[in-house]
This record gives structure tokens, sequence and C-alpha cells, in this order.
């Protein structure tokens, strides 16, 4: 069965052809569009007709545009008439967009007028447009449309005399019966936008009506029609909502692609065991599509989208379902529901219209595929599983559409995982919400602006901002929020923060950094934890403030930070995690790492795995500083400016040239200091603040610039069981260049304090070439202190001392001592022995200050015990203690040399108690003997005594204290 078939015909005399139109190829155009128009409204077969159209002239006088003879079946043209003849009439480019009449928009008397009985409110009685201003079709009549209504006249309603009004076919309307279309006159109907009315004012547009159709398939005996726009209405007698039902569609037919549909009465019409289709299609006022299998296919567009109502309609696609839209899918006023199914669309967009309550929403679990763009004005919100987004090659996913930056866009994964599958298109302005147990993940690059919001919220697990592949990149210059009791993570290759961002953790919340992270400016605040799960660049100068910095993470491999080049990383903490920091820090070039820890002790742990290496002029700073693990100073000069504690298992390497500069008190508690190569090469350690020697701690530097700076105290004390072991080319800064001599230090000024412990000095060159000599010097101003706190003597071994300063108390030396100054031995107020078990000279400016208390040797009276060779010069200066009076004859071995002992040579000058005529001295082949032989006169002792306390010069030591 064929459709309606209209045949045309042309008969216009020559001589009455317009000027216009000089030929009729115009008129056979428009008239042949126009049957072609009014073929597809009429698909029903055996319906034939045939007209014969031509020009003629009116009367000048004349209102009418063209007039159909149903006697002869003519329609005769206007021929002098101002025309519009539109080239592409199925275009409509010189009109406005068209409008609908309906109905229900109608008043109470135009109803009355135009109808008998109750009509539906839905039904289209007038489908007109309006000419653009100025345009080709304005002020002129429009040829097609008045085509199309002289067709009207056989194919819809004809002339009758008695003007009957016309059954509209209950079918056709929802099963609503006893329904007529009213005449306006012998061949017209009423309503005023209806093709069919007898009036076509000029610059206007009309084309067929529903009612127009309906009239046509009662007057004509059509069971059937196509309208090119339908509405759902309902069945009045069957109360059936499925798409396929006929009877519940104005027009009685199941809508197809070359359909135009609307359902907004607010039922909910469901696609079920028939596939579905439409040319475009409109959901509103709270009216729905719910497509439970099969597919539903929209050839053009589909509109959740009225404005004039705040309507919650939607579309709802089930799985194994499909919602296939080859346009534009408007997401307005709505929500498109995802409930397992899939959905595809050229365009997807949800727009934004700034009420929050109904913001538009993609929502649900299932697939969206995006075949042109998705332009995300409104919501994304995954529920009950996962709701992801795949785009095609060349496809866009805006996910902030055209409000960037206006937080207007909501991205929500609190009840399900949100996914989208291929890169979105620009940086994100919106807020994103995940919730604990979900997550929100992306493709590739996703960049959020800095007006945008991401916030991790409290739920049964993490709640997780991820990249699907092992490339993608989280470019976080939003401002990220970590609720309370949340744990959040973020996870790509690479995490990059810049100056905008601003994270802030809650109380007890947590946010894991999985990852390469890019510190690159930003704010971390807050009382709760960060972690970070992956290695860091910081390229900007960066403060994180936070209760809990998990600085090196819990994977497997701890993570390592650097910090590059004139920036500085600022950790103010309660505490760096459990067990310390076991990662790895390189400090670049005039870079800086602050660790300042506010809890606990203000201490924190370099672990037995971690590792801080410190490039040129780079520094090291902030809290007590304990380390169990590795420091490196890599190249030029490396600043330690907190205090320090090095464990047992400590490792401080010094590159070749590389200098490490200690300036906050340090304690050598065991571990070793040495070269790169484990070599005495031409790297610098320099110590320009105090120290303890707690254990037995190994140091090997190129040199040793032990009291680096004057105006900083550099004492070193080394306690009981402790063991300072030196090994370097020279204790100073290795400067040997003469010109340089304002800035060459060398030996040691400051204070040593060895307390029953062990220092062993080796210096000098390993290749013998001699430019640095094996032996190192206590400066003048410096200070040995020999403190006998517990069983074990003090003692100082390895390379030639030669002393410019003072050396005092109980102790031995089992290496070579040069006094070019001041010996003390024993304590102030206490006597004591010094034992030189190798050799030991004093030259011409040195001193020996022996006290006398007694006549027991190291226990009331100083003793120097000699093993080796002695030589002597300089001074020797004798003082006896409070309370002690020599008697004559008493002989006090100042010196006491071993068998192997030798002396030679003997003092330039004697400084004695009463005076030099009181005393013998007596130089043996291995000691030396104080005799006192006679007690001067009282004046003369008076003198002698005054004399000599005049001459003790001896600066206050610490008592002897006695194991």
């Amino acid at each position: 069965m064929g459709a309606t078939e209209i045949t045309l015909a042309f008969d216009t005399p020559a001589d009455q052809f317009p000027s216009y139109d000089p030929d009729g190829s115009k008129l056979a155009a428009l008239s042949q569009a126009a049957a072609n128009y009014w073929e597809s409204l009429l698909p029903e077969g055996n319906h034939a007709y045939s007209v014969t159209l031509h020009y003629s002239q009116f009367p000048a006088g004349s209102t009418t545009h063209a007039v159909y003879n149903g006697f002869d079946h003519t329609i005769n043209v206007r021929a002098n008439r101002f025309w519009y003849i539109d080239p592409t009439p199925s275009d409509h480019d010189e009109f406005a967009p068209f409008q609908q009449s309906f109905y229900a928009g109608l008043d109470d008397d135009e109803q009355d007028a135009a109808f008998d009985g109750p009509a539906p409110d839905l039904l289209e009685v007038g489908y007109a447009a309006t000419a653009i201003a100025d345009g080709a079709a304005d002020g002129r009549v429009d040829m097609y449309s008045v085509m199309l209504h002289e067709m009207g006249h056989f194919l819809a309603i004809g002339y009758n005399a008695f003007s009957p009004d016309v059954e509209l076919p209950p079918h056709m309307i929802g099963n609503i019966g006893g329904v007529k279309a009213k005449r306006e006159d012998t061949g017209h109907l009423v309503p005023d936008d209806a093709l069919m009315d007898p009036f076509l004012e000029a610059g206007k547009r009309s084309l067929p009506s529903a009612l127009d159709v309906i009239v046509a398939a009662n007057e004509q005996n059509h069971s059937e029609i196509r309208l090119k726009r339908v509405e759902w209405i309902g069945d009045a007698l069957v109360p059936a909502d499925f798409w396929s039902h006929d009877a519940g569609w104005i027009g009685g037919s199941t809508p197809n692609s070359n359909t135009d549909v609307r359902v907004r009465n607010g039922d909910v019409v469901s696609v079920l065991g028939a596939p579905a289709a439409a040319k475009n299609l409109a959901i509103e006022r709270d009216s729905g599509i719910n497509i439970l299998d099969e597919s539903l296919f929209v050839d053009a567009d589909l509109n959740l989208d009225d404005s004039d109502y705040l309507d919650e309609s939607f579309v709802k696609v089930h799985t194994g379902a499909v919602l296939d839209v080859e346009g534009r899918l408007t997401v307005g006023y709505g929500d498109l529901d995802l409930l397992g199914g899939d959905v595809f669309a050229a365009t997807l967009r949800t727009r934004d219209h700034h009420l929050a309550d109904l913001q538009p929403r993609v929502q649900g679990y299932g697939v969206v595929h995006i075949g042109d763009a998705l332009l995300n004005d409104g919501m994304l919100r995954a529920d009950g599983g996962t709701l992801a987004f795949a785009a095609a090659a060349g496809a866009k996913l805006d996910v902030d559409g055209e409000v960037e930056s206006s937080k207007l866009p909501r991205l929500l994964a609190q009840t399900g995982d949100l996914e989208f599958q291929d890169a979105i298109s620009d940086p994100y302005g919106g807020l994103a919400h995940v919730a604990g147990g979900h997550s929100l993940s992306f493709r590739g690059t996703w960049a959020f602006n800095d007006s945008a919001e991401l916030h991790f919220e409290a739920g049964a697990g993490t709640a997780e901002f991820k990249a699907l592949s092992p490339s993608g990149i989280a470019e976080m210059y939003a401002d990220v929020a970590v609720e309370e009791n949340a744990r959040g993570r973020i996870e790509a290759s690479h995490i990059k923060f810049n100056g905008q961002t601003a994270v802030a953790i809650a109380e007890n919340g947590v946010l894991s950094l999985l990852g390469r992270t890019y510190y690159n400016g930003g704010e971390f605040t807050g009382p709760g934890t960060l972690r970070q799960n992956g290695d860091a660049t910081v390229d900007a100068d960066v403060e994180i403030a936070v209760d809990v910095f998990d600085w090196d993470g819990n994977q497997a491999t701890p993570s390592k930070t650097d910090v590059l080049n004139g920036r500085k990383l600022t950790i103010t903490a309660k505490n760096l995690g459990p067990g310390g920091y076991a990662g790895r820090a390189d400090v670049g070039a005039n870079a800086e790492l602050a660790v300042d820890v506010t809890g606990g002790n203000a201490i924190w742990l370099l672990a037995a795995d971690g590792k801080i290496r410190l490039f040129k002029n780079s520094r090291l700073s902030g809290s007590w500083m304990i380390v169990g693990g590795a420091l490196e100073a890599i190249e030029g000069t490396g600043n330690l400016d907190a205090r320090t504690t090095l464990t047992p298992n400590s490792l401080v390497t010094l590159y070749d040239k590389a200098t490490l500069n200690i300036n906050a008190p340090t304690t050598y508690g065991g571990g070793v200091i040495t070269t790169d190569s484990g070599q005495r090469d031409d790297s610098l350690l320099q110590q320009f603040a105090p120290a303890t020697v707690l254990g037995h701690h190994l140091i090997t530097a190129g040199f040793f610039n032990w009291d680096a700076g004057a105006a900083t105290s550099s004492d070193t004390v080394i306690e009981k069981e402790g063991y300072l072991d030196i090994y370097a080319k020279e204790i100073g800064n290795g400067i040997t260049n003469p010109f340089l001599a304002l800035i060459d230090r060398s030996g040691f000024g400051d204070q040593i304090d060895v307390n029953s412990g062990v220092l062993r000095v080796i210096v000098g060159s390993e290749d013998h070439s001699g430019l640095f000599a094996d032996r190192w010097t206590l400066n003048k101003g410096g200070r040995l202190n020999l403190n006998w706190t517990a069983h074990t003597l003090p003692t100082i071994r390895g390379s030639r001392l030669v002393n410019h300063g003072v050396v005092s108390g109980n102790g031995q030396f089992l290496n070579e001592l040069l006094n070019e100054s001041l010996i003390e031995v024993g304590y102030s107020g206490n006597a004591g022995k010094i034992l030189a078990l190798d050799d030991f000279v004093q030259s011409g400016q040195g001193t020996l200050q022996i006290d006398l208390g007694g006549l027991l040797a190291g226990l009331s009276y100083d003793q120097l015990f000699i093993d080796d060779l002695c030589t002597l010069a300089g001074t020797l200066d004798v003082r006896l203690l409070a309370g002690f009076a020599p008697e004559p004859g008493d002989l006090f071995r100042i010196i006491e040399g071993s068998s192997l002992a030798k002396i030679s040579g003997a003092f330039d000058k004697l400084l004695l108690p009463y005076g030099n005529d009181a005393w013998d001295v007596s130089y043996g082949d291995n000691f030396v003997e104080l005799r006192f032989v006679a007690v001067p006169e009282p004046a003369a002792w008076t003198m002698a005594l005054a004399a000599c306390m005049a001459g003790r010069r001896r600066r206050p030591r610490s008592p002897f204290v006695s194991a």
C-alpha cells in the first residue's frame, strides 16, 4: 500500500506569467514542495488527487491570494501579488522560530468558537512563524503557505455549503469522543493560526497543524496520519503508558525518527518490548520516559529543558536499555537517570540555572558515550555503581561547560563512582565531592582551576580522586578539603599544586598523595594527616602546616623529595608519621629544608633508611634532628642549621670538594662521617657550634675545620666511653695559599673536654707528599681538658699534637706531644698525672706547670710520666696547693719515666716557690726531681710566697672527680 499521491499540472497562458516567474518554474517548485509536505502527513494509500495550477490576474482591490475550485480541481494563483517565493521552502531560514498554538492556549470564548466538546489540552491548533524583520520574507505573502492552504481544501476541509462541524476521530485524540472542530465558514477552520484559517497576513508562514491533519483524516477517510509533531496525551479508555501504544499519541500513531515528540502531560511513558524513535524529543512538566529495555533513538535533539516550568522531568535508562541521541541531549530542569543502561549522544549538555535545589543532573550508573561534546553546566552524580563518560576520538569532555570558574557545576561521587574514561578538555572550575568508599577517576590530564573545590567526605573506606592510566596527571589548582574523619586519596603519575591551592585537612582526616607530587606553591593546613605516598618536587616556597605529615608515606618504597634550587620547604607538624622519616630528600642549590616539629619533645628522626642530600649553599634547619640514616654533602657547601644527634647507625658522607657546615649543637653519637671514597680527599667538614661525643664516632674528611668560626664556639665534650676518631689531611680548612692568610684556618682554638673518653686525630697527606704535615695544633686560646671522670683515663692519640694553647688535667697521650705553650698537670686545687707515652717535647716557648700538695706522685702532687724520648726546654712553673708547706728534704719526682724513657735538655727557666735557691733540681736519664733544701727567713718567705701567688695566672678548671 503506497502513500497518498498528489499529481500536479500547470496550464498558465503565456501572456499570464508574471515577470518574477516568467516560465512558471517557481510556482511549480513551491507547489511540488507543498504537495510533498502533505503526502508525508498522509501515509495511507489508495488516496490519489490531481490538481491544475496557473497564474491569473485578480482585481486590484481583491484581498484573495489564490482560489481552489473544487469543480474542476484547479488552483488559480494571483499573478499580481507581492509574493515571497522561497527557493528553499523546507529550511524556513527567513523566518523566526515556529510557534505552536494549543487548545489549552485558547481562552474560553475561543475554545467555544472553535470546538464542540472538550478537546485535549495538547491538541496543536496552529503552527506558524513570523518573517525576520527586514528579511526577504518581511512584508510579503508567503506563496509556500498559500499553496499548502489551497491544497488543504481538497486534502483536508473541503467546501460544504451547510458548514457542518468536523468530527475529530477519537483514536487520534487519546480516545476522547464527541469532539468536533467548527468551521469558520463553508471551507475553513476557526483557530487563527491553523493552516486552514481563511486569513494569511503578509510576513507569516503557516504549516499544517495537528488539527488541520486530523480534520483531513476525518474528511478524506484516512485511518492513519503521520504528524510532524506529536504530543503524548495518554489513552482515555485504556490506561496504557507504553511508547508503542498508538492511542496515547496525538494523531493516533507511534512516533518515528521523522517526528518531533513532546511528553509533558505529567505521565511517565515506558519503552518496553519494542524500540522507540523520534526526530526531536522534549520532556517537560514533571513528565518522564522510562526505557526499560530495547532502545530509544532520537535522530536530532532531546531536551529535558523547560525554562517555563521548574520541574523534575526525567529519562531513565535501565540495564540492557539504550538511549541514542544523534544530536544534542540537553538536561535543563530534570534528570537523566542511568540505571545500568547506556546513553549515546553527539552532544550532552546540562544547563545552569543557578537553582541548587533543581540542579540538572545526569546521575546513576551506566555509561554515557559522547560523540562530539559533553558540556556540563549542571551536575554529574554517580549513584549505585559507576557512572562512566566515554568520548569518541576528537570529542570534548567539558565538565564545567560554559560557566567556568563559577562553582556551579557539580561532580558528585558520594553514593557511586564517577569515571571519565577520556581526558577532559579544559580545567574544571566547579565543585567535586567524593565520599568514603567511592571515587572520581579520569584519564589523561585533569586540571582544577583556582576557583574549583574538591571535597573528600567521610564514609566506609577511602574517597579517591585518581587517574585511570599510569600516565594520568592531576593539576590540583583547587581548594581541597578533607572533612573530619575522612580518608582522601589523590592518585596520579603526577600531582601538581600551585600558589592558589589551599589544602585543609580536618581533625582525624587523612589525605594521601599517591604519585609524583609537585609543590609549586599553595597552603597545606589543618589538624589532620597529610601522607606523601610518592616522590615530590618542591618548586616554590611552600609550608606544610598539618598536625601529622607522613612525609615518607606508608608504601613499600618510602617517598623521595626534591627541593629545587632556591626553594624552601617548611614542614610544621607535631610529628612526621610512625618511625620517623625513611625517605630521601635532596635539597638543591641555595635551597632550604626546614623541619619544625611542634609535638612531643620537638625532635624528629631521620630513620635508618632515610637520607638527606645537600647541594651547593643548601640548608637543613628547624627542630632537633636525630639521625639514624644518612646525610650527604654532594657539592658546594651544605649547611646543617638544626641541632643534630648522629646515632651509631648514622652515616654522613662528604663528596670530594664538597663542604658540610655544622652550624648548630651536634651530638656525635657513634656513627660515621666519611668521604664518598673513604679517603682523605678535598672535602671539608666545618664545625661552627658545640659538640658532644657519646660513642665511637669516626670522622674521615679531606679537611676538618673543627673551630670554623671565630665568632662562634666549637667547644667539644667527649663523654665517658666517647671516642672521637678523626682522619683528615688537616685540622683546618685546607687553604695553603699564603696570600689567603686571613681566611686560612688551621688547628683548634676552642675548648675540648675529654671526660674519660678518647680523642684520636690522624692528619697529613695520605700520599706522603708532605703538603699537609702529620701533626695538628691546639691554637692559642684553645684548651684541652683531660677530665678523669670514670675508670678510663682520658686519652689522646694519633698524630703529633702541637700545643699553642692550654693542656690540663689527668690523662694520657699516646701520640707525640709538642708543648709550645702551657701544660697544666692535674686540676685546679687537685694534683694529677699526665702520661706522655710517645715522644714529648717542650720548646723554649713552652711551660710545664706542676702543683705540689703532698708527697704522693699523681695523688698529692702533679707528675708528668714519660715512656719515650723527652726533650725539655722552656719554663718549669711549680706552685703550692693551698695548705701545703714542704719540709727540708722533701723529694718530688715531677717527671717520672719508664725504663724506655730518655730525657734530654733542661728547663730554661724555673719558677719555684720560695725562690729557686730553696730547691735542688735533679735531671736523671728518665726523671726530674725537686728536693726542698731550705726554708727562707720569714721576710724572704713572705716575699717569695707573695711572688708565687702573684705568678698564678691559671684559668679555673673543672674540679677533679674520682671514679
